[in-house]
């Protein structure tokens, strides 16, 4: 459990002193506010009127068109991870009160068509929850959460063929040895070597700090 926590706090944060790159790391983080209110704000100021689904639509969507426009629409894949408080309010909030009763996160799945590539497919979008992106937390101290937008392949050639962008280097997964050998009954250890993300193209990730709170 140590070391998958470690691995994914490195995949995540990675660690200057050891120059290993994470996600957060590729691109410096930008801040929410710079796109809109969090979503957390939008449901206190607005639940009342019915319209904090719909503003919680226009600014999430917004985020994606600009990752895939920065893209260039090449993307096949795009993972979004948030807080669990950001996806749980994104995936309950109705989207109208009056119109609409289903989620912002349903609506957005079943209209968004911004991404539409040139063979007349919408990539495959992925929002998932991450609780160590989660605000005043053991992993992330800051009051404000983190929202990570991703695409891990690309359509390259004239097929569209799809190729890797986002890797995270593992020499060495488990390697289980004692710690003080040749005695009986002693304790094991297990070592895991990792080498960091390998995330070549910049625009391929894109992180936020604010987006639930």
């Amino acid at each position: 459990w140590a070391l998958e926590m470690l691995m994914d706090y490195l995949i995540y944060w990675g660690n200057s002193g050891t120059g290993t790159i994470g996600l957060f790391t590729v691109n410096s983080p930008t801040a929410w506010s710079s796109i809109g209110s969090s979503m957390s704000v939008l449901y206190t100021d607005a639940a009342s009127t019915g319209t904090a689904g719909q503003n919680m639509y226009k600014l999430f969507a917004a985020a994606i068109r600009s990752f895939l426009n920065n893209t260039y629409n090449k993307v096949t894949k795009v993972r979004v991870g948030m807080s669990p408080l950001a996806y749980n309010l994104f995936s309950s909030v109705n989207y109208s009160n009056v119109y609409n009763p289903q989620s912002s996160l349903k609506t957005f799945m079943d209209n968004f068509m911004a991404g539409e590539t040139e063979s007349g497919q919408t990539p495959d979008i992925e929002i998932f929850p991450e609780p160590l992106f989660s605000a005043n937390s053991t992993f992330n101290p800051l009051m404000t959460d983190y929202m990570v937008i991703s695409a891990p392949e690309i359509g390259t050639g004239p097929e569209s063929a799809p190729q890797p962008l986002i890797r995270f280097g593992a020499p060495l997964m488990d390697f289980v040895y004692p710690v003080i050998p040749g005695q009986f009954m002693t304790q094991y250890r297990m070592l895991r070597r990792v080498a960091g993300v390998y995330a070549p193209w910049a625009p391929a990730v894109q992180v936020y700090t604010g987006f639930g709170i």
